[in-house]
């Protein structure tokens, strides 16, 4: 998982890199089936996602699109969605006041006990631990 969203971040780095220095090189070079996946995801990660609608939106099939996200990044769909969410859920636990069950939904979480049995699998924390732990060490 945590693999999973350090891939996230470089590539988010990696695009606001691109997008910066060199527009027209995103657009003009053709994009690996995973990273449309991957597009399809940040615009859709906060609704209930279904192999079927995503790979039906980027024109292949649930078999293939699942095939190869496997192979292009070493990770599957679902555990590539569920970090997209964890990383959204960790922004908004350390930039809002929001409720922890909010954030679940805010993320795409949408049953706040898996919500928060996720997120202490991933952080070793729960979410409200994590924000208590976060706001004390960002006052030093």
């Amino acid at each position: 998982m945590l693999f999973l969203l350090q891939l996230l971040n470089i590539l988010d780095q990696q695009n606001d890199g691109e997008q910066a220095s060199q527009p027209h090189l995103v657009e003009s070079r053709q994009l690996r089936h995973a990273e449309k996946m991957m597009h399809w995801i940040e615009e859709h990660y906060i609704d209930e996602i279904r192999l079927d609608h995503m790979a039906n939106d980027i024109h292949l099939s649930k078999s293939y699109a699942s095939r190869i996200f496997q192979q292009e990044t070493g990770s599957s769909i679902t555990d590539y969605v569920t970090a997209r969410r964890l990383k959204q859920a960790y922004l908004l636990l350390e930039t809002t006041t929001l409720s922890v069950e909010e954030i679940g939904r805010r993320a795409g979480f949408p049953n706040g006990s898996y919500f928060i049995q996720l997120f202490r699998k991933s952080a070793g924390t729960t979410p409200l631990q994590y924000r208590q732990h976060f706001e004390r060490s960002s006052r030093h």
